[in-house]
C-alpha cells in the first residue's frame, strides 16, 4: 500500500495472538515522498505514537545506527523509571477492595493490575477501577475466552466460582465490581494483556470480622 500524505490509512487490529479474530499481525506502507509523518494506535492513544522520516533516496542518514541504539536504550531507562514512580503512586490510591486496571501517565503505561492479590470476606465486594487515560482492560476470571473483546458473562453480584468476564472495561474511570460469596482463592486476568503478566488473585476467606479493624 502507497502512502499519499493528506490521507487517511488504518491498519485495523494488529495481532497474532488470538485465532480465529479477523486482524493481522503485520502492516506495511511504501512512502513515496519526503516528510515527517506521525502515526499512533488507536486503542491505546497519542502516549503510544511515531513517527516516519522519509528522506531522499540515497541521502546520508541525520545519526548512525549506534545513535539511535544508543538513544533508545536511554529512553528506555526513563520510561522505566517514570513506570515504576507511577505504580507506586497509584498503588496508594486503592486499598483492599480496590484494584487498579493498570496506569498511564503519558510516558509510561503499566500493564498489571495494581495491588492485584486482595484478601476478602465471604458477601465483600472487590472493585476493579480502570484508572488509565488510553488503554481498555477486562476482568476475567476462569476459562480464556476465544475472543478477548466478548460481551460480559456470568454474574458479578453472586460470584462463586467459574467464568465470570466484565468485557471490555474502558479507561478513565471504567470499573467493575464483583460480590464474592464462597471462600477460596479465585484467580483473575485481563483477557487483552495476560501474555504481558496482566493477572491476579482475590482469596476470600469463610470468617466474617467487620467489627475488627481493617489492616
Amino acid at each position: 500500500m502507497v502512502y499519499h500524505s493528506g490521507t487517511y490509512y488504518n491498519s485495523g487490529l494488529l495481532a497474532d495472538l488470538y485465532p480465529g479474530l479477523p486482524i493481522s499481525a503485520n502492516y506495511s506502507l511504501t512512502f513515496p515522498d519526503t516528510g515527517n509523518f506521525t502515526y499512533f494506535c488507536l486503542l491505546h492513544g497519542a502516549m503510544m505514537k511515531g513517527t516516519v522520516h522519509v528522506h531522499h533516496a540515497g541521502a546520508r542518514y541525520p545519526y548512525s545506527q549506534r545513535d539511535y541504539n544508543k538513544q533508545a536504550r536511554s529512553t528506555t531507562n526513563s520510561i522505566v523509571r517514570d513506570g515504576k514512580a507511577l505504580a507506586n503512586s497509584t498503588r496508594k490510591l486503592v486499598d483492599r477492595h480496590t484494584v487498579a486496571m493498570g496506569a498511564d501517565d503519558g510516558t509510561a503505561m503499566v500493564m498489571r493490575f495494581i495491588r492485584p492479590t486482595v484478601e476478602v470476606h465471604v458477601g465483600e465486594q472487590v472493585t476493579f477501577k480502570n484508572l488509565g487515560m488510553a488503554a481498555p482492560h477486562t476482568v476475567t476470571f476462569g476459562t480464556d475466552p476465544a475472543n478477548p473483546f466478548s460481551p460480559p458473562s456470568g454474574d458479578p453480584t453472586q460470584f462463586s466460582g467459574g467464568d465470570l468476564n466484565s468485557g471490555i472495561v474502558p479507561p478513565n474511570g471504567g470499573q467493575f465490581t464483583v460480590t464474592f460469596t464462597k471462600a477460596g482463592t479465585y484467580h483473575y486476568f485481563c483477557a487483552l494483556h495476560d501474555y504481558m503478566g496482566m493477572v491476579g488473585t482475590v482469596i476470600v476467606g469463610g470468617v466474617d470480622r467487620h467489627d475488627q479493624p481493617e489492616q
